[in-house]
């Protein structure tokens, strides 16, 4: 996997990293187990998955995704599944989100 850094607030592209057979499906994937993204090629329509409703695109053309307005929860391991006849992994990145939360700085207190 290839390791990528961002500050909470930006916005990030993952690429392609193998060739993309023919398939049926694309599944972005976070961690494993959960679906960021599914684009299937029937239809060319993507789908969103909680709590990545409108921050996440997929781009058609090459298949890349882009993740914006990251937070520190968005760290982690992120996964590219082709599925069809067989399934493929064709991309893997580990993305680490630095920085603070808006909702977790407090105003400082009055000495």
């Amino acid at each position: 996997s290839s390791d990528v850094v961002r500050s909470v607030g930006d916005s990030v592209q993952l690429d392609m990293q193998d060739t993309v057979p023919e398939f049926d499906d694309l599944s972005w994937i976070f961690n494993g187990g959960n679906n960021v993204l599914k684009y299937k090629m029937e239809t060319n329509k993507a789908k969103q998955y909680p709590g990545y409703e409108d921050r996440v695109e997929i781009n058609e053309g090459t298949y890349s995704l882009t993740l914006k307005n990251l937070q520190k929860a968005d760290s982690g391991l992120y996964e590219a599944r082709t599925s069809g006849f067989n399934v493929k992994v064709v991309a893997k990145y580990r993305l680490s989100v630095l920085g603070v939360n808006l909702k977790d700085t407090e105003p400082p207190s009055k000495l």
